[in-house]
């Protein structure tokens, strides 16, 4: 599983390459390795490998939609991406050992990206669930700010105040209320940008 993420990651920084003119091969020859990269992660998860690594594989999968939605911009890749990733989650609720920071770290870095495609609220939804039953709510809270900030760097502020109220009820507590109050202030700032005054 290892050699097979190595791949999949060396095939994608090779296709940016190529596109920013950093790399001397053809897309063409690009396109047929992360195609190669793709039918080797299908032939794995057809021998239903063991949960941890079937988990990273899903998550390999629903990416490489991704990947094909910014080359092509098909509104019906993203969905069927986080479809993957949806599934993917279903076995990280019954495994301790998936791996769901890295999950969330994608989604988090594309966020502005498919924040408004479905089902990315309830991709949401679920990686905080989750994140927050393995590694505390604050964890999860923290996510959520993440993905906030990014929302409101690409200026889709409504996005980035319902992940924001996510990351200040996550917060809520006495160790991390201090995240909470500055949530809290980030949110009036940002609803008085949009003249909804709390």
């Amino acid at each position: 599983a290892n050699e097979l993420e190595d791949a999949f990651n060396l095939a994608s920084y090779a296709s940016t390459a190529v596109r920013l003119g950093h790399f001397s091969a053809s897309e063409s020859e690009v396109s047929k390795w992360i195609t190669q990269v793709r039918d080797v992660g299908d032939l794995v998860l057809s021998q239903d490998p063991p949960t941890p690594e079937k988990f990273d594989l899903l998550v390999r999968k629903g990416q490489a939609f991704i990947r094909d939605f910014m080359d092509d911009g098909d509104i019906r890749r993203p969905t069927e991406g986080m479809r993957f990733w949806l599934e993917a989650l279903d076995l990280a609720e019954r495994h301790p050992l998936c791996r769901v920071g890295r999950l969330s770290d994608i989604v988090q870095l594309i966020a502005p990206l498919i924040g408004d495609i479905d089902p990315f609220d309830i991709l949401t939804d679920r990686l905080d669930q989750i994140t927050s039953e393995k590694d505390g709510a604050a964890s999860a809270a923290d996510k959520a700010r993440s993905r906030g900030v990014a929302f409101a760097e690409a200026g889709n502020i409504l996005k980035a105040i319902d992940q924001i109220q996510r990351a200040k009820i996550g917060w809520l507590s006495g160790e991390t209320i201090r995240g909470s109050i500055l949530a809290t202030l980030l949110l009036a700032r940002w609803y008085a940008g949009l003249r909804l005054h709390l």
